[in-house]
């Protein structure tokens, strides 16, 4: 007989995120995700990039105790606002968010970005297309990929 001893997860807050974007377009904490699955969605978000739009997936395994997704995503945004795309613009940014936990999902997006992405399309993307495969089989990289494919259409 083998018996581990595994540590619970923490719970994550925005507190747990650096101060500023991390380069990476995967944060992948909740660890749902392969390499494999990983690099190939980090090259999908860095096409983003073409419309001035920095697109990032962030999976956590437990959020703190009365956070949501959504507002996990708002306070990043928030945080992370101060940063510019060397035009002293402010940076156009969207976030995938994924619980893997409870395989709850959110999509947020900076306000320069809410003409293109209407808070409804945002909605139904972490509702609909996101969610189903996550909830039917679990298929992180799958739900991820037909987000990120919704979304770079319209934009």
């Amino acid at each position: 007989m083998c018996l581990a001893i595994v540590a619970p997860a923490q719970a994550v807050g925005v507190a747990d995120f650096p101060p500023q974007a991390p380069t990476a377009h995967v944060l992948d904490n909740a660890h749902v995700l392969s390499r494999a699955g990983s690099q190939e969605i980090e090259r999908v978000l860095q096409t983003f990039e073409e419309e001035h739009v920095d697109a990032r997936v962030i999976t956590v395994s437990k959020l703190d105790y009365d956070l949501s997704l959504n507002t996990l995503g708002e306070e990043l945004l928030a945080r992370w606002a101060t940063q510019t795309n060397g035009e002293g613009e402010g940076v156009s940014r969207l976030l995938l968010l994924i619980d893997g936990q409870t395989r709850s999902t959110a999509v947020v997006a900076s306000t320069g970005l809410g003409g293109r992405l209407p808070a409804e399309l945002l909605t139904s993307t972490a509702d609909s297309t996101m969610a189903i495969p996550l909830r039917s089989a679990e298929r992180y990289r799958q739900a991820t990929l037909d987000a990120l494919t919704r979304l770079g259409t319209v934009l």
